[in-house]
């Protein structure tokens, strides 16, 4: 049998003892750290906001930029016909039609131009073509908390009427006529 002297008993109560006030020492730093998760979550819950805010907002304002594209095409499909004759009828027909798809050009914030080979050459390649540019504000829902309340969404079409094309022969006959020498 083994005798242990009492130097050793003594020795391993104070080692039991310290260990004891490890182990205090991490539960109370565990009893330190008992916000810690609501503070982890708060700021993930923010991060994830402002992403949902960001997602919302551009989102709005892509839909917003698809309606302003077709009022923009039907604006310069409706003016096109007119040209180059009527330059005056193919305006008014665009902003017409503009109106009826909901961008005004005199409401504030929306802009409608059209533009013809006669009033700028570089807009459009040749006198049968009409370019509408629309320009509206879009408001924003979230990022007006960072002081951006409205977004200028510009799109702009080019329409170009094709002639009428000569169908059949103006003479008399189809094909080849051995009696005239044709």
């Amino acid at each position: 049998m083994l005798f242990r002297s009492r130097s050793y008993a003594s020795s391993r109560a104070c080692l039991v003892r310290e260990m004891r006030t490890e182990h205090r020492k991490l539960t109370d730093v565990r009893k330190d750290e008992s916000g810690a998760v609501l503070l982890l979550v708060g700021l993930t819950m923010v991060i994830f906001m402002g992403m949902a805010a960001f997602a919302v907002d551009f989102g709005w304002i892509y839909w917003n930029g698809i309606k302003i594209q077709h009022g923009a095409d039907a604006a310069a499909l409706a003016g096109v016909v007119y040209e180059p004759d009527n330059r005056a009828t193919a305006y008014s027909s665009a902003f017409g039609s503009a109106a009826e798809n909901g961008y005004v050009a005199t409401d504030p914030g929306t802009t409608v131009t059209p533009v013809d080979f006669e009033e700028d050459s570089n807009a459009v390649e040749n006198e049968n073509q009409l370019a509408v540019t629309i320009t509206e504000e879009v408001g924003t829902f979230f990022m007006s908390v960072f002081g951006i309340d409205t977004v200028a969404v510009t799109r702009r079409a080019v329409a170009e009427y094709a002639l009428p094309l000569a169908m059949g022969s103006d003479l008399s006959y189809f094909g080849n006529d051995p009696a005239l020498g044709l």
